[in-house]
């Protein structure tokens, strides 16, 4: 059985995307985030005090692109967009994302 890999442009922009989020994320300096990617897999970011706890469910990569190229902005227009949710908003942005 073969496994097929996009190696368009848009897929490498949204790996980038993924990787330099997660490693910020991976940095966090409080609180915690569950991140649940578009393809269901999780991943739980600790930061090294105690803080606020966020879920994020990322629902389309762009979601992460925008983040990535516009900040604040694109976190915001991402949401209304309906590339990601959280059942509570105020917790996301208590962590300053």
């Amino acid at each position: 059985m073969s496994t097929t890999r996009d190696l368009s442009p848009r897929a490498d922009r949204s790996r980038f995307s993924r990787l330099t989020i997660e490693a910020l994320l991976g940095r966090m300096p409080i609180g915690s985030l569950d991140l649940t990617r578009p393809d269901g897999s999780r991943v739980r970011f600790e930061g090294a005090q105690a803080g606020p706890h966020a879920e994020v469910v990322v629902h389309d990569g762009r979601a992460m692109r925008r983040l990535v190229s516009n900040r604040g902005i694109g976190l915001a227009e991402g949401y209304m967009a309906g590339e990601w949710d959280t059942p509570d908003l105020t917790a996301v942005l208590d962590l300053g994302m």
